[in-house]
Formats: C-alpha cells, structure tokens, sequence
C-alpha cells in the first residue's frame, strides 16, 4: 500500500533565469523545476494537492543515466487517470 500523502519523483530546475525567484515583498520565494516524461506518473499527483501546504523535503541524487529508462507505465496511468476521475468529481461538485 502506497502513502497518498507522499509523491516522490526526481526533478531539476530549469536552465532558465527565474528557475529560482526571491520576492521582493517579503513573501518568501518560488521555485520552478524540469521533472522528465518518466516521472510525470507521480509528479502529477500534485494536481490533487494544490490547495494544500506541503512539507518539502530536498535530496540530491544523480540523474537517470540514459534517457531510455522506463517508468511502471501502467502504474503511471492508473495514477493518471484517478487523478483525473477524482479531478472531474470535484468539478462537478462545485457546479
């Protein structure tokens, strides 16, 4: 059984400018990152938890050594396609 509360992908900031951004109105600051075709089954999951505070947790670790390495795709879709079933609900509730 998986925890619904943790999503764990790997992930790396952009090679832009702004990948990292300090308010200037003592807001704190935001973060953009790059996450790979292969952890979109997971990092998709976030959808569902927009509205929430998150306890984020950093860990360096070295990036995948060919891009050819496959994720569990039918894992993956499943996930997807709950994400966007529970996605649909909500909507229609708010109607």
């Amino acid at each position: 059984m998986t925890d619904e509360r943790k999503i764990e992908f790997v992930a790396a900031f952009p090679a832009i400018q702004g990948a990292i951004r300090i308010t200037g109105d003592g807001n704190g600051m935001r973060i953009q990152l790059d996450i790979p075709e292969i952890e979109m089954g997971q990092a998709a999951r976030l959808i569902l938890m927009r509205e929430k505070a998150l306890k984020v947790t950093v860990e360096i670790c070295e990036p995948p050594k060919s891009k050819s390495i496959k994720s569990n795709d039918d894992y993956d879709a499943h996930v997807l396609d709950k994400i966007l079933q529970e996605i649909n609900a909500s909507e229609g509730e708010s109607e």
